[in-house]
């Protein structure tokens, strides 16, 4: 097992400060090249666990990932991240509303796709202390994504 490998076997490990050290590492990595991008199917994966942490360390990398899969890859993964957007647990709910403008900026094509599900997020079950915070995490990630369009119209323009 090589380095990389042994670090996403550990982002599953019962002690969160190892694994909180682990997905540390691999989004460290991540931000300078390809190297944990070979992993994205695992990440993916790890979208299905049944702890709420796990599926948000799955669903940072695959935002920290996204610039160095191809499109295509991203796409098949939109489905199941956005799923993240009515998870029971309301923090993680926040973590993935504020990673998809990584999606989002990697790839523009998912943008719509992104904008609809957050247009239609239900917030209601949730304790309303919580529906404050995840509806302004929604306002500011939609208005990022514009942001982000409107930013690509200018240097098309150019």
């Amino acid at each position: 097992m090589n380095p990389i490998e042994a670090q996403i076997e550990e982002l599953k490990n019962k002690d969160q400060k190892t694994a909180y050290q682990a997905l540390k590492h691999l989004l460290a990595i991540s931000e300078t090249c390809a190297e944990v991008s070979y992993y994205f199917d695992k990440f993916v994966a790890l979208l299905q666990d049944p702890q709420s942490y796990v599926r948000t360390r799955g669903l940072l990398l695959i935002a920290a990932n996204a610039r160095w899969v191809k499109e295509k890859t991203c796409a098949a993964a939109l489905p199941f991240c956005l799923e993240l957007i009515q998870d029971p647990k309301p923090i993680t709910r926040r973590q993935c509303i504020q990673a998809l403008p990584s999606l989002s900026a990697a790839h523009p094509s998912l943008k719509p796709s992104i904008l609809a599900a957050l247009a239609g997020a239900q917030i209601q079950d949730v304790p309303e202390t919580m529906q404050r915070l995840i509806a302004k995490d929604i306002q500011k990630t939609m208005q990022a994504i514009q942001t982000q369009t409107a930013e690509e119209n200018r240097n098309e323009s150019l």
